[in-house]
């Protein structure tokens, strides 16, 4: 009896990972170009419609400090930016 019940618990939990872990296929598909050649684009409403916001740009690194051609060996091209902007 305990081995039907840890057998179907097994089932169940394998089941219940599988359907979890998935996302529903997408609805919203349009073809935009000619028939057969597989240009077309899909869309999942669920994710068009979340707020997508793109974050700010970080500062640009200071123009202080050693030349990094002073410091790195065979730098010819980027030899004049400091440190901070070579890295």
């Amino acid at each position: 009896m305990t081995h039907r019940f840890n057998k179907l618990a097994a089932v169940l939990t394998l089941t219940a990972l599988t359907v979890a872990c998935g996302e529903r296929p997408p609805v919203d598909s349009e073809q935009i170009g000619f028939r057969g050649t597989a240009m077309g684009t899909v869309t999942n409403p669920r994710i068009a419609q979340a707020d997508m916001t793109v974050p700010d740009a970080l500062p640009p690194a200071s123009d202080a400090g050693p030349r990094a051609g002073e410091i790195y060996q065979n730098v010819e091209v980027l030899g004049d930016l400091s440190i901070a902007q070579f890295t």
